[in-house]
């Protein structure tokens, strides 16, 4: 069995299902704005890192930070079996929603306010 989550597929987000007999039987999908893929790309732009690219240095440095410092369960939570991504925080969907020196952000100016400003690479 496996479990699949992209930042955005052909259609689902993330894709829970199973082969057998040469088939895929799909359990469940979930599909844009909620995203845990694009959820994890957009506070990787803010910690200074490019989307699609800085995400394995985000999982690397994660078991070195503090969990105690900040509860991020604001940012997604699951309810009544779907994933909900609060798109006050991220969106990955359409414009991007923050601009900074004239490159667009797919986080939001409400995840500023909450955690201080975007990350420089290098800090």
């Amino acid at each position: 069995r496996r479990v699949h989550g992209d930042g955005k597929g052909e259609y689902a987000t993330t894709f829970f299902g199973y082969g057998e007999n040469g088939k895929i039987h799909k359990i469940k999908e979930f599909y844009d704005p909620d995203s845990l893929g694009g959820l994890y790309g957009a506070i990787t732009e803010y910690l200074g890192f490019e989307m699609l690219d800085g995400e394995f240095k985000v999982m690397g440095m994660a078991p070195y930070g503090d969990p105690n410092k900040y509860d991020l369960s604001r940012l997604a939570k699951f309810e009544n079996g779907e994933l909900i991504v609060n798109t006050e925080y991220v969106n990955v969907v359409g414009l991007r929603r923050y601009k900074e020196k004239g490159k667009g952000f797919y986080f939001t100016p409400k995840l500023i306010e909450w955690l201080g400003p975007k990350r420089e690479g290098g800090e």
